[in-house]
């Protein structure tokens, strides 16, 4: 399904994201309680799907991000075109927000964000979604190009959290449940109107930015809210913590029993990508590029593939589609 138009000029990406979940409150009378419709797929760059690689949310995006469509009516209707301000200001409400997304047919589902909006005239009822394509393809198996082939009675629910890596640009998001932080959290993209952020410490030095993806110098952790290098103790999901769903661990730990525990190379929890391996039996999960006993959900054999959106090793991509080494 197409997304809105806005200005792909817009946007200019700025580094990795400092992304984050935290619980929010969700806007009023914004799909309240289980949902259920049609689940249609589409992917990030494609003219069949009338995309162009940039989401409403204003953003780039590719056919790996566990991201979905909802109506743009139940977002404001708005678009950059029709209404600057109020596109920014729905985007910024809306976007990021987590969803559990499920095949009732397969029974399989995911954690998926709210990242693009579409057309109301392809919505067949309510509660339908349009699901990126590789997180369609993890709960429903590959739909080989068929548009016909959809998730009747797909069923999802808010879960209440929004995702800071999927949120757009000068949302703000409490840092815990509650609360409000007096400065936006730092997403993946900012406008080329937006004002250049000030001189910070060197990378990984005392008082530096840190993130999941940014580790702090030796001797240093990142620590909560902020997200900054400090020389004192950890304080939030550290190696022996306890850990669930709920109360996730500080990268690169990983939740192990209940317990925080620090991962060994291509081990579970251990980063991963396409030119790095996990151990046998395990896969590398996207979008964090973490290995996992979980099914395959990217780059898998059989899943469309280019020189943007490669394979999974050992898969290689073989006339466009990937093929087990």
């Amino acid at each position: 399904m197409p997304s809105p138009a806005y200005p792909i000029a817009l946007v200019a990406l700025i580094g990795s994201a400092l992304a984050d979940i935290h619980n929010v409150n969700l806007p009023s009378n914004f799909f309240d309680g289980p949902q259920s419709g049609i689940g249609s797929w589409y992917r990030a760059s494609a003219g069949q799907d009338s995309t162009n690689g940039k989401s409403w949310c204003a953003y780039t995006y590719y056919n790996s991000d566990p991201v979905f469509a909802v109506s743009l009516k139940a977002m404001g209707g708005k678009t950059y075109n029709s209404d600057p301000a109020g596109w920014k200001a729905a985007t910024q409400k809306y976007c990021g927000l987590e969803a559990t997304v499920k095949d009732p047919k397969t029974g399989k589902q995911m954690l998926m964000y709210i990242g693009d909006a579409f057309d109301d005239k392809y919505v067949l009822s309510p509660g339908s979604i349009d699901i990126m394509i590789d997180a369609f393809s993890n709960i429903h198996g590959n739909p080989n190009g068929n548009k016909n082939d959809v998730i009747k009675g797909v069923e999802w629910q808010l879960t209440g959290r929004v995702n800071t890596k999927y949120a757009a640009d000068g949302a703000v998001w409490p840092t815990k449940a509650g609360a409000a932080p007096t400065t936006p959290t730092p997403t993946k993209m900012q406008t080329s109107a937006s004002s250049k952020p000030s001189a910070s410490p060197s990378g990984g030095g005392e008082g530096a930015k840190c993130s999941d993806s940014t580790n702090c110098n030796s001797g240093m952790t990142c620590l909560a809210p902020d997200g900054i290098c400090s020389t004192a103790a950890c304080n939030w999901g550290c190696t022996g913590w306890t850990c669930s769903a709920s109360s996730p661990c500080q990268k690169p730990n990983t939740c192990v029993n209940g317990a925080c525990a620090a991962p060994t190379t291509g081990a579970v929890g251990a980063k991963c990508s396409n030119a790095t391996d996990c151990n046998s039996g395990l896969t590398c999960l996207s979008p964090d590029g973490v290995c996992s006993s979980a099914q395959c959900n990217w780059g898998c054999t059989g899943w469309t593939c280019d020189a943007s959106t490669p394979c999974q090793k050992p898969n290689t991509c073989v006339s466009g589609s990937c093929a087990a080494a």
